[in-house]
């Protein structure tokens, strides 16, 4: 990346950083933008709309190619003043998939598979508040209120803040944990790292939970944030309502929290239960009256 090119790239961070995004969210697009302005074998003024879809062609995944083409929207319209390149450049279609779902059953043997109740308790906190695995790390004491019970999530994705209750059971949990563990004399974090003030290793809670469902034999795709999938999932088999759930789980939209209504297979077996029921004392009533009529004609 030469030295003009570079000018380029340190004003598009200045701008992401004024947009007041998260830290991974930026990480994210500065990869994106380093690899596209490296890569350029000619002016980046120059270029085509065309060699613009074909970088953003390149990426697998939907939501990839969507990350490429919002970084590019913010060069060619903030930094360049070329709107015209990426305003008709079209925004790709999300795959639509469902993820893996942990019973009720395998996301307590997952939660205390391990020995060491640090383990234990990061894990089973991820689990009963739902949360991403980075807002686990980032928990400080201040942030738990064990009167109100509830968690408060301190600039989780997108920068928001939100409360989440926790169970009684979870809190007992973290109140063991911390007798024994002591994390308050090694800085603020709830789980700290190796290094005293430090949050704790990302990886090695995916390390643990890993270990677990290879030693119970869990066959299915999951990784730790498979547990706040089937939190969710869990909660709206039982009949929490799916704007209590976007609450808790921090979504700006109801429509991203809405693929729980497709992983819920409980509530669709209940609904379906109900229905069936009707349908067949409905076949039933039916068919007793075909017989009354029956047996009346040949009264008469």
């Amino acid at each position: 990346m030469n030295q003009e090119v570079k000018q380029y790239y340190d004003r598009l961070l200045i701008h992401f950083k004024l947009m007041n995004l998260g830290e991974r969210t930026i990480l994210i697009y500065k990869g994106i933008a380093s690899q596209f302005l490296s890569n350029l074998t000619c002016d980046p003024l120059n270029i085509t709309q065309e060699q613009l879809e074909l970088f953003v062609l390149e990426k697998n995944a939907s939501r990839s190619k969507e990350q490429a083409l919002t970084v590019l929207k913010h060069l060619y319209r903030n930094i360049f003043k070329q709107p015209e390149k990426v305003n008709h450049i079209p925004i790709p279609k999300h795959d639509e998939y469902l993820p893996d779902i942990l019973t009720p059953q395998e996301v307590f043997l997952i939660c205390n598979h391990p020995t060491n109740i640090k383990h234990r308790a990061v894990l089973t906190l991820i689990y009963s508040c739902a949360l991403r695995i980075s807002e686990a790390t980032n928990i400080k004491f201040e942030h738990i209120d064990s009167q109100r019970r509830s968690l408060k999530v301190k600039c989780g994705k997108g920068r928001k803040d939100r409360l989440i209750p926790l169970p009684v059971e979870t809190i007992n949990l973290l109140r063991q944990y911390c007798a024994e563990w002591k994390p308050h004399n090694r800085g603020h974090y709830l789980f700290g790292g190796q290094k005293v003030g430090e949050p704790y290793s990302t990886r090695s809670i995916q390390t643990k939970f890993n270990e677990a469902v290879i030693s119970l034999k869990i066959n299915k795709d999951v990784s730790v944030h498979t547990l706040r999938h089937s939190r969710a999932t869990h909660w709206l088999d039982n009949g929490i309502d799916i704007r209590k759930i976007q609450v808790a789980l921090g979504h700006k939209r109801v429509t991203t929290t809405e693929i729980y209504t497709h992983t819920s297979i409980q509530s669709m077996i209940n609904v379906f239960d109900i229905a069936d029921e009707k349908i067949k004392n409905e076949t039933l009533l039916i068919g007793s009256n075909k017989k009354q009529h029956y047996a009346i004609q040949h009264t008469i």
